[in-house]
């Protein structure tokens, strides 16, 4: 390698380092309001600011910014998702009035949004190959099943709760390879699971515990009695 080719490439890193740090000491809200606006990113602003991020190394040094768009897409689906659920606590409505309310308020945007992801593919907006081009297919295909809201009473506008759930039967199973017996490992993965159905019926997994190690006779002898959801009701009044 010559020391010509060399210096430049070292000026190269030099620049690249000196615009991250720049970047990263102005803030990371203050640098997406620089490109994007004062308001959140919207998928319009995304396919129009969607360009590449990268070096022209046959011409010259310079920055150019990409937009990601996808993560425009789902900051503006989990901002709706979070505002009508927020909105449906506060009134407090059942599974049956929150399929009216969806039907009523989601649904419209369900439509429009489906509008516009046939537009990208129908007209070519979106390479079918790219990340987003990808992503537009996976909604299209799945629509039917990722619309079940404005569908089914009590069905939730995303599945995270499940996802969630897998995500820790995995974790567990990786940090079950480094348990000294396995036993040891069986033992931990009973009280993970006790500990995570303790958590989806609001209860306190450490009072559960102790519950059922307080009362272990009772336990034995009718365990329907002492889940996670209902032990309280056998402890009877404290």
């Amino acid at each position: 390698m010559s020391k010509r080719v060399r210096w430049r490439l070292l000026l190269i890193v030099l620049v690249v380092a000196g615009m991250i740090a720049g970047y990263v000491a102005m803030g990371y809200a203050n640098a997406r309001r620089e490109w994007i606006g004062s308001g959140k990113p919207t998928l319009t602003d995304a396919l129009k600011k969607g360009v590449r991020l990268g070096l022209d190394l046959r011409g010259g040094i310079h920055l150019v910014l990409q937009v990601n768009t996808i993560d425009a897409v789902k900051a503006e689906r989990d901002d709706a998702a979070e505002q009508l659920q927020t909105q449906a606590r506060e009134q407090g409505l059942n599974a049956q009035e929150r399929l009216a309310y969806h039907q009523a308020y989601s649904a419209p945007v369900f439509t429009t949004l489906k509008t516009w992801l046939e537009q990208q593919t129908a007209e070519r907006v979106v390479e079918p190959n790219s990340s987003v081009g990808k992503a537009i297919a996976y909604m299209l295909g799945h629509w039917a099943t990722l619309t079940q809201c404005i569908k089914e009473p009590g069905a939730p506008l995303d599945n995270n709760v499940a996802e969630r759930a897998l995500k820790l039967c995995i974790r567990q199973r990786k940090n079950s390879l480094f348990y000294a017996t396995e036993h040891s490992a069986y033992i931990a993965s009973i009280l993970t699971s006790v500990i995570a159905t303790c958590v989806q019926a609001g209860v306190n997994a450490l009072d559960y515990l102790v519950a059922v190690q307080e009362h272990r006779h009772e336990v034995f002898a009718n365990p329907r009695a002492w889940l996670p959801w209902n032990y309280e009701a056998a402890l009877g009044p404290s």
